[in-house]
This record gives structure tokens, sequence and C-alpha cells, in this order.
């Protein structure tokens, strides 16, 4: 175990330039383009407009993080304040250019996939309903039932 946790935490990240700046050539409603770096989902909110997001879409979430979050006790809110979960960038587009968005990342051999939507909300919460975190500034908290 504990060598797979070595050899994943010591892979690159992928920076995004040459996707970000297709998608800024051929989709005409590009509203913000997000690095999943640091501050894992939490880099959402620093989109500069009054929307939250709702992320009901994830990917199924690397085995990585099953083998971090029980060896720090981690909860899901902290994981994803803190991690990307397996998403690595996000463009944030217009519902009628997701599909193109899509292919173009697909053609430059990424993942791609729809993996949530943008609310009006002056807030600029994150919520995650599958794991329940919803997100505000700089934290994730469980979501009230």
């Amino acid at each position: 175990m504990q060598s797979d946790l070595g050899t994943e935490l010591l892979r690159p990240t992928h920076i995004y330039v040459k996707e970000a700046l297709e998608l800024l050539d051929r989709v005409k409603s590009v509203k913000a383009l997000v690095h999943f770096t640091g501050d894992g989902f939490l880099n959402l909110a620093r989109v500069q407009a009054e929307v939250g997001f709702v992320i009901d879409g994830l990917p199924a979430i690397p085995s990585i993080f099953s083998i971090i979050q029980p060896l720090e006790r981690v909860q899901d809110a902290e994981m994803f304040s803190v991690f990307n979960m397996g998403v690595g960038f996000c463009a944030i587009v217009d519902e009628a250019d997701a599909d193109l968005a899509i292919s173009i990342l697909g053609s430059r051999g990424k993942r791609a996939r729809r993996i949530g939507y943008a609310v009006a909300d002056r807030k600029r919460q994150i919520s995650i309903p599958q794991y329940r975190p919803v997100g505000e500034g700089k934290h994730f908290r469980p979501e009230k039932h």
C-alpha cells in the first residue's frame, strides 16, 4: 500500500495550457477555466460571478484518495477542500457548448465529462450532493440535513 501511495504522490500534475488555449479559441462561451490545485474544489469559488456550483456528476474517485483518507482520518469535506479528487481541470461553458468542450478535451487525450452546473448564488457555494459537503469561501462543511 505504501509504495502505491509514494508512486501516486510523485506523479507530476498536468498543466492544461494547450487544452485551455484551444478551448478559448474554439468555444465562444467559456466563462472560466479552473485548475484544481491547492484548494481542491474550492477553486470554483474564485470564479468572478455571483454563481455557485452543484457538482453532481463526479467521475469515480481515484483509489489514491481511499488510501489517504483513512490513514489520516480525514472527513469528506476536508478531502474536497484539499484535493482535486481526480478532477484536474474544469471549463465553465454554456450548456449548449458542453459537448464541443468535451470533444476538444477528448481529442487531446483527456477524459472529459460534465460534472455539474452553475446556479445563481451570491454566496458562491459549491455543493457536492453525493458526498454532502457544501463549500463557501475557504472551507467545506458537511451539509446539514
